[in-house]
Order: structure tokens, then C-alpha cells, then sequence
């Protein structure tokens, strides 16, 4: 009750929230198969997808179904992550407290998992339901772990490996579960032989060779996850070169970045959405990291007879964050307070077990103790509230992101775009001319200021925007994309045609720009080849409405009525609030003597 009554505390007025334009829309409000619902058309998708970088079928599933028992607001998204987060704090209290046999060690880890304001990003944004729903299933998989580590055998591993599938199907981040199962096997369940690390002495012990083996199914079933993953994120262009981001620079931040999830744990202040990638001054931040982490390890090892907890959380720390350091980076991203969800798990049970034995140690009071557990959570329940609130749209989360950042395009960028769809037109442009400062070369603030000065009819400086683009990133279809959309408002469709032409080189299934291409051949009177592109949009896209509207105009011109029609009643459906196409059906039916 104290972990609901937590949560809900904290979380409750997510439900007011708006969707934020910071992968929401592309997860969610603007993604036709999410607001499709659950169907079988849209099952398939969620497992064949590479959708926006990613291969997570679950999550999609999970909004599908939100959106079918909810509707398409974000109120169910919110309220489905807030029960999922509370979930998770009881799956860890109850799974800690079987392995460790302490339930009130175990209730105070998961009572500071409930409230800490790292854990914020994960549950208040609707793009971390793969955090949540992932922890959730990897949770249950290490209870029927517990479950097979008392008593061995092939159902309970059969049904422990299928939770850790349904996790990574969720997100992939949960690869390194066989290692962290590793770490339980040494503590507490000290199952290795001639090693006694832990408290169980109803489990039988084995040789670490029998211990890896054990798990070696699992690490396969990482591997094929990892895998997929990677030709998710590679197809999208999302994984970084190393002329992009070199090999020296992604060490130096991986260090400095667990140094500092370590810093933001102990003192969660200046919490944003996005940390740019450092420019400069990285290695002596990273060197003076290295001896921090070195000096934690001999620590950790010196009293792993004493106090066995501290490797293990250290470890769980570190195999945990692994995969998202950013060896193989993708995206700009220096690092994510979401990234922390899974890891803290490790890194609360050593404080809190450490805490408490250094309490019987030198005799501290129980009362004094309450007092200062009371007080921690208090404090960390009252920041993570304020931080939540951070979340309720997105001009509040960027402004706030970019006040506890610095020299943050990405941050200017993403922020200008939003404002840009708001219609904010002249304050857009001052985040984009922010975030060229900051990086010249900076792709999507180029493009973004392109469209911006398309959208205020400059059309000559938007050329130079985007023609730069292209001369700098030659290999991106977007910039070519956006010189068409721009050539379009001039009436230049031969000229829209070429440039459509050039991002479908690069980009060949690319709906928008097959349909974009398909009404300048129209505008152009080249019906056969408009047909043509529109019939591949819909084998791309069937429940694309648009070009189901424009095929039927393009067939009603040309004397095929029942066709026509077809389309018409298509797009009517797909797109209910289409004034253009319950007139275009209503007027077609008139014409053929069937009127409503």
C-alpha cells in the first residue's frame, strides 16, 4: 500500500499531461497503426517493423491496446506506465525479499526505486513504455528464477526464459539478464562452490563452469535480440560511424557517464530530456573518472567477504548500463536519466544493505533510522514530483531542458520543430539559429530552417538552407525531400518530381514521398504514372487515405464510377473527419442516382 500510495502521489497528475513532441508523436499520436488499434494487420506489423529504430513488438502491442480499451488520447498511456512503474516496485520488493529472506532491507529498495527522480523519464514519458513494461518482464522472469534456483528444472526454466523473451521484446536493453543472473548466482544465493557470499543455505552449489553453462540458452537468446536490434538501428542510419563520433570519445563518455549517473543517483539535480555530447575536455573528466570507478572496484573487492552486496550491486551497476554507454552510439545523446531504471536496482540494494549493516555495526537507534529513511524519501518523493511536472507538454519540458543544459542543438532543435507545427514561426527560427551556433553543420537544423523559411514563403533562403544540407549530407533523403515540398509551393512540380526522384534513390519505400510525387505527376496531367505511384503507395500503405481520395478522383475522371467509388468509401472510412472525402463520396453518389 505504501509503494500505490507512492506512486500515485507522484505520478497521478500524469493524467493531465499532453503528449510531448519528443518521439510521442512518432510512437504514438501521429502513428497510424498505434491509433489503429489492435488488429491483425497491425500484429503483424508490430513484429515485422523496424518502425523509428527499433524492433520492440510489445510495446507497439501495448499502445494498440491502450488505444483500444482507452481511446486516443494520452491519458491511457499515461495510466498504463503509472501501473507498470508502481508494478515494478512490488515485483522488487517481493522478488528481492524471496532471494534475500530481509523484508524490510527489501521494502527500502523498493521504496526508493518508487520515488527517485532519475526514474521520472521512464514512467511520466509515453516513448519509455518499453522502460516500464521491459522491467516488468524481466522482474517476473527473475522471480521464476528464484523459483528454479530452489528447486532446478526444466518447466520453471522454460517458463523463466519465455518472461525473459517477452522483456526483450519489450526493449532490448535487458540483454545482459544472464549476467546479472551470473551476479545472483554469487550473491545472495551463493551458489558457487567454495564460495560463500550469500545468506541461502537452501540451494544447492555448483562449479562456475555448470553456472555459465546453465545460462547459456538465455545468452542466445540475447545475442539473436542484440542482433536484431542492431539491423533495426543500422537500416534506420541511427548507429553513429566512428568519423562521427570516434572511438576515443565514446570511451571518454562512457566513463564520465557512469561517474556521473553515480553523481545524479546520490544528488539528483539538473534533470533533463537530453544531455548533448560533450565537445571538449572530455579526457581529463575521464581520467579522473577511471580513478573514481577503479577506486570503488578495490572497495567492492577488498570487502567482498564482508560486505559480498557491494560487488554485486557495483557489477549489476555496470553490466546493466552496458549496453547503452554508447560504444556502439546511436544517436547523439551523451547519456539518458532513463537509462538508469534497471541498474539502480543493484546500486539501491548495496546502499541500503550497507547502510543497514553499518547500523548494527556502530549501534544506531531503529528510530533514527526511520527518521532518516523517512526524510531521504520524502526529499526524493517531493523532487521527483516537481520533475514530473516538467512532462505536461512540450514547451515545458524543452524550456526546462534547455535551462539545465548547455550549448544543446540537438535540445534547440527538437524545440524549434515543435514550435514550428505550433505556428511559432519567429521563435522557432531563433532556436534554430541557436543550435547552428552551437553546431553549423547540424542537419536537422538546416533542414528545420528550410522548412521553416518554405513555410514563411522565402523561398531563395530556404534553397540555401537546403542545397548546404545536401552539399554537407549528400547520403540524407530528407533534405531532397523537403527541396521538393518547397518546389511544390512554387508550382515547380517537374522540379518537386526530381527531388522526389533523388530521396527515393536513398530512400526507396519511403510512402510520403511515392504519394508527394504521385500529385505533382497529377498537377503535371501525367495520370498514368500518378496512378501508377498511387496504386505502390497503397500496396506500401493501404490505409494511407490520401491516396485513396486521389485515386478516385484520378478514376471518376476518367468514367470508372464503381471504382471511384470504392477508393471514396475507402479514404471516407479511414479518414472520417475528411470534409474532402465524405463530399467527393456524397457527390459521386448523387451522380450516380444513389444519393444518402
Amino acid at each position: 500500500m505504501a509503494l500505490m500510495a507512492a506512486c500515485a502521489g507522484i505520478y497521478v497528475q500524469t493524467l493531465r499531461f499532453d503528449f510531448v513532441n519528443y518521439d510521442d508523436w512518432h510512437y504514438v499520436l501521429h502513428n497510424a497503426r498505434v491509433q489503429g488499434g489492435l488488429t491483425l494487420d497491425n500484429f503483424r506489423w508490430a513484429f515485422t517493423t523496424f518502425y523509428f529504430s527499433n524492433w520492440h513488438p510489445l510495446t507497439w502491442l501495448s499502445y494498440m491496446l491502450d488505444v483500444q480499451v482507452f481511446g486516443w488520447g494520452p491519458r491511457g498511456h499515461h495510466l498504463i506506465n503509472v501501473v507498470l512503474h508502481t508494478a515494478n516496485c512490488w515485483l522488487i520488493y517481493v522478488v528481492l525479499s524471496r532471494m534475500t529472506s530481509n523484508v524490510w532491507r527489501s521494502a527500502v529498495v523498493a521504496l526508493f526505486f518508487a520515488v527517485h527522480p532519475l526514474h521520472v523519464e521512464s514512467v511520466a514519458w509515453i516513448s519509455e513504455r518499453k522502460d516500464v513494461l521491459s522491467t516488468f518482464f524481466m522482474l517476473l522472469s527473475l522471480w521464476h528464477y528464484d523459483r528454479y534456483v530452489r528447486k532446478p528444472g526444466w518447466a520453471r526454466y522454460i517458463v523463466m526464459s519465455l518472461f525473459f523473451g517477452l522483456a526483450l521484446l519489450s526493449k532490448p536493453m535487458v540483454v545482459t539478464l544472464p549476467v546479472l543472473m551470473l551476479l545472483l548466482d554469487f550473491w545472495p544465493y551463493s551458489r558457487f562452490a567454495g564460495v560463500s557470499a550469500g545468506n541461502r543455505d537452501d540451494v544447492p552449489r555448483f562449479r562456475p563452469l555448470k553456472l555459465l553453462f546453465e545460462k547459456i540458452p538465455l545468452l542466445v537468446i540475447s545475442a539473436a535480440s542484440s542482433l536484431v536490434t542492431y539491423l533495426a538501428q543500422m537500416e534506420s542510419g541511427s548507429v553513429l560511424t566512428t568519423l562521427e563520433v570516434p572511438v576515443t570519445a565514446r570511451i571518454f563518455n562512457a566513463v564520465n557517464s557512469l561517474v556521473l549517473y553515480l553523481a545524479k543517483t546520490l544528488i539528483p539535480a539538473k534533470l533533463g530530456v537530453l544531455y548533448p555530447y560533450p565537445e571538449g575536455g572530455a579526457a581529463g573528466y575521464a581520467l579522473a573518472s577511471s580513478v573514481l570507478l577503479v577506486l570503488l572496484a578495490i572497495v567492492a573487492f577488498r570487502h567482498v567477504r564482508q560486505y559480498p552486496y557491494l560487488l554485486f550491486g557495483f557489477l549489476w551497476f555496470l553490466a546493466s548500463l552496458l549496453p547503452v554507454l554508447g560504444l556502439i552510439q546511436v544517436g547523439f545523446q551523451a547519456m539518458a536519466d532513463r537509462y538508469t531504471y534497471i541498474p539502480h536496482i543493484g546500486l539501491f540494494i548495496a546502499i541500503v544493505w550497507l547502510a543497514s549493516d553499518l547500523r548494527v555495526r556502530f549501534r544506531v537507534p531503529v528510530r533514527a533510522t526511520v527518521v532518516i529513511v523517512l526524510a531521504l524519501f520524502t526529499v526524493l518523493a517531493g523532487v521527483s514530483f516537481r520533475q514530473v511536472g516538467f512532462w505536461k507538454d512540450s514547451r515545458t519540458l524543452w524550456e526546462r531542458t534547455l535551462s539545465v543544459t548547455r550549448d544543446n542543438a540537438i535540445a534547440h532543435g527538437i524545440f524549434g520543430k515543435y514550435l514550428i507545427v505550433s505556428g511559432e514561426l519567429d521563435e522557432a527560427r531563433e532556436h534554430f539559429t541557436s543550435a547552428l551556433s552551437v553546431n553549423p553543420v547540424y542537419d536537422d537544423a538546416l533542414i528545420a530552417m528550410g522548412d521553416l523559411l518554405t513555410r514563411k514563403g522565402d523561398f531563395t533562403a530556404a534553397a540555401e538552407y537546403l542545397s548546404r544540407t545536401i552539399d554537407l549530407y549528400p547520403e540524407n533523403p530528407l533534405p531532397y525531400f523537403m527541396m521538393a515540398i518547397m518546389e511544390d509551393k512554387r508550382g515547380n512540380f517537374r522540379e518537386g518530381v526530381s527531388h522526389y526522384e533523388a530521396a527515393l534513390r536513398l530512400r526507396p519505400f519511403w510512402v510520403e514521398a511515392h504519394y508527394n510525387m504521385a500529385l505533382d505527376l497529377k498537377s503535371l496531367g501525367e495520370v498514368d504514372h500518378a496512378t501508377q505511384r498511387l496504386q505502390y503507395v497503397l500496396q506500401l500503405r493501404p490505409d494511407h487515405a490520401g491516396a485513396h481520395l486521389n485515386l478516385g478522383d484520378i478514376l471518376a475522371g476518367s468514367g470508372d464510377t464503381r471504382a471511384a467509388l470504392r477508393h471514396y468509401e475507402t479514404a471516407a472510412a479511414l479518414a472520417p473527419s475528411s470534409r474532402e472525402a465524405t463530399s467527393r463520396l456524397r457527390a459521386l453518389r448523387t451522380r450516380m442516382g444513389n444519393t444518402l
